[in-house]
């Protein structure tokens, strides 16, 4: 069910200070991108606030929009599209969502009009409305063919990848990507709560790593150890633990939560990059 643009900025204002809005009680006037460097947010906007009609008081407000450009650094997200199918901009923004557990809604795409799919690889840039509240930039966009292996349309074997850390993940798999929806157990939550950045990860994450992976890539088992292997923890360390929103790159409007980010070395060689552990924090 979509949610209201306003609903969706009064519950980015509670994540950013704490503060609970009525979306029926806030006017939101000149959204643009941040000029105070001071401040490390994407989007500046007058905030009012009214109460039973009548303005009550107004403010300058920093917050982060979810900007698709940083969403998949250096990397182009692969959708497959039935040969001779028709589609729009914000119809591939929908399935854009849905796979990658994104806030992103059609009005938060420019629209387009309808395309007819008789050439693959088919590229496209979603660019984001122009003054959206939630969403801001752009995302480039590759349609293969469904009746084609992957691998043989892209000629690569990487998966497309969120935030890589250094942009290059040879053919490894892209950890930002295999772990963007993790949600950690409270085993986890008490293993990783009780590090603090920099710190090596123990192993005792192992089982929980299983769990996580194997729901989307059966069969692949984490270990701990000096010699290279396909799903290696040896070397982990927490980079970063704070809320989601305070990230540099993996802030994002419809995710808030309590983030873990751990990064992996050159001993795992299938997977790359970082782990994301999130902790959904109440709604209300």
């Amino acid at each position: 069910m979509m949610s209201d643009m306003k609903e969706r900025f009064a519950r980015i204002v509670k994540t950013t200070t704490g503060q609970a809005l009525n979306p029926k009680d806030i006017i939101v006037r000149d959204v643009r991108p941040n000029d105070n460097p001071d401040l490390k947010r994407n989007t500046r906007c007058f905030l009012m606030a009214v109460a039973n009609g009548k303005l009550k008081h107004g403010m300058d407000f920093y917050y982060n929009r979810l900007d698709l450009g940083k969403i998949f650094r250096d990397q182009t997200p692969t959708i497959e599209m039935e040969y001779g199918s028709r589609t729009t901009t914000r119809g591939i923004a929908a399935i854009l969502a849905d796979r990658y557990g994104l806030e992103i809604y059609p009005d938060d795409i420019e629209p387009s009009g309808e395309f007819h799919l008789s050439n693959f690889p088919y590229d496209i840039t979603l660019f984001a409305t122009g003054g959206s509240l939630c969403v801001v930039g752009e995302v480039s966009v590759r349609l293969v063919d469904a009746g084609a292996a992957l691998v043989d349309v892209m000629g690569v074997t990487n998966l497309a990848g969120v935030n890589p850390p250094n942009g290059n993940l040879d053919n490894k798999n892209q950890g930002a990507t295999l772990s963007w929806n993790w949600e950690a157990s409270p085993q986890l939550v008490d293993i990783l709560g009780a590090l603090t950045v920099g710190d090596a990860v123990p192993s005792t994450v192992l089982p929980y790593l299983d769990q996580l992976t194997q729901f989307y890539i059966p069969g692949a088992t984490w270990v701990d150890q000096p010699e290279p292997a396909e799903w290696n923890l040896h070397g982990a360390t927490l980079v970063y633990s704070g809320l989601r929103d305070n990230h540099p790159e993996y802030g994002a409007a419809g995710k808030r939560d309590y983030l873990y980010v751990i990064a992996l070395t050159d001993a795992a060689t299938r997977v790359g990059g970082e782990l994301l552990f999130s902790v959904p924090q109440p709604q209300g």
